[in-house]
């Protein structure tokens, strides 16, 4: 009788702790959060079709980025103040993904998409990058190959920026003041007229977008306060 209840004692003991062990599983995964951080989209918007030209000049079309993860923002090789946010939250996101998921950042690709391509240029997205990207890893083929910079003809650049809703004018400047604004509407002057408007800022909105391997916008992030914490938690779901 002494035997079989040490039996009993051994196989009561040996339920209670598979019962922890279950509970304890389904607490951890509530606690993995599977929800995005960013405001999610739901209306299947593909990314557009596009053929420009990256920092390197070469030429890049929506079918090169197949099967990735794209971080989706819009910049300009002049900027001063706006992009100045933007760039080193980008550049964060991807130190950090290369440093502690260096298998998921083969799946991205950092895609800036010009709003000046009157100057953006491949010399001067180049530069750009070059300078204002503080991601230790930039130096590395890798980290240069995924977060392309890519600039084109207005018309083409225009029609993605209604797509994502990139409000975009330009302000035209003398002596520093602003002495003339141009509304996105006719924005076509100041590139046909460039001797009347030597001197100029774009401004623009400055939203985040995630956009998952099927080439569907899934996240986007309009507050530029957001941890990247919060971004990168996104991309390891899309990354899934």
């Amino acid at each position: 009788m002494i035997y079989l209840h040490k039996i009993h004692r051994s196989f009561s003991h040996i339920i209670t702790l598979v019962v922890f062990l279950f509970l304890s599983t389904i607490f951890l995964s509530n606690c993995t959060s599977n929800e995005f951080k960013g405001t999610t989209i739901t209306n299947n918007q593909e990314i557009p079709s596009f053929k420009l030209t990256d920092q390197y000049n070469n030429s890049v079309i929506t079918d090169d980025l197949d099967n990735q993860i794209i971080v989706l923002t819009f910049l300009y090789s002049e900027c001063k103040e706006e992009c100045k946010i933007i760039v080193p939250i980008i550049s964060k996101i991807q130190t950090e993904i290369i440093n502690q998921y260096p298998d998921v950042a083969k799946e991205i690709t950092f895609l800036s998409i010009s709003v000046d391509p009157r100057n953006d240029i491949p010399e001067n997205t180049y530069k750009y990058m070059q300078l204002n990207n503080k991601n230790p890893y930039w130096q590395t083929k890798e980290a240069q190959a995924n977060w392309i910079f890519l600039s084109g003809d207005l018309r083409k650049l225009e029609y993605i920026w209604s797509y994502y809703g990139i409000a975009t004018d330009a302000a035209i400047m003398d002596q520093g003041s602003v002495i003339e604004v141009i509304s996105q509407k006719t924005m076509q002057e100041l590139y046909d007229n460039k001797d009347n408007f030597p001197s100029y800022k774009i401004n623009h909105s400055l939203p985040i977008y995630l956009i998952d391997k099927s080439s569907i916008t899934r996240v986007v992030y309009n507050d530029l306060k957001i941890d990247t914490e919060d971004i990168i938690h996104d991309i390891l779901l899309l990354a899934k």
